[in-house]
């Protein structure tokens, strides 16, 4: 049992890096053109305390535990189901769903080892 853990869980994290990364990028680059654009309007005034090497770890921790829960669910028969329907969602955004199939080609290409 303890030997089929280990295989387990790095089989779920980068199930979850799969399925993570194109909405993560996607949405990354979308808040990065949003906050280009409005910048000029808004200047950042407050600083934010959030550099701290403390943050940064448990930031990183609950980060692997995120994907690593991801790619379990998605795993599962459920999950790929809900998996199919937010890709359809995305599917119906105009710019959101250009970006997230470049994303998903990218990163499927990468992690699969072609």
């Amino acid at each position: 049992m303890k030997n089929d853990l280990w295989p387990s869980l790095r089989k779920s994290f980068f199930a979850g890096l799969v399925v993570v990364v194109p909405v993560a990028a996607s949405v990354g680059i979308l808040l990065g053109l949003f906050n280009w654009v409005t910048d000029f309007l808004l200047p950042r005034t407050l600083q934010t305390h959030r550099d701290s090497f403390l943050y940064r770890v448990v930031a990183l921790a609950v980060f692997v535990l995120l994907v690593t829960a991801v790619g379990w669910v998605t795993r599962l028969v459920v999950g790929r189901r809900a998996v199919a329907l937010t890709e359809k969602a995305i599917a119906r955004v105009p710019l959101l769903n250009r970006i997230y199939g470049f994303v998903k080609d990218v990163s499927n290409t990468m992690f699969s080892g072609r």
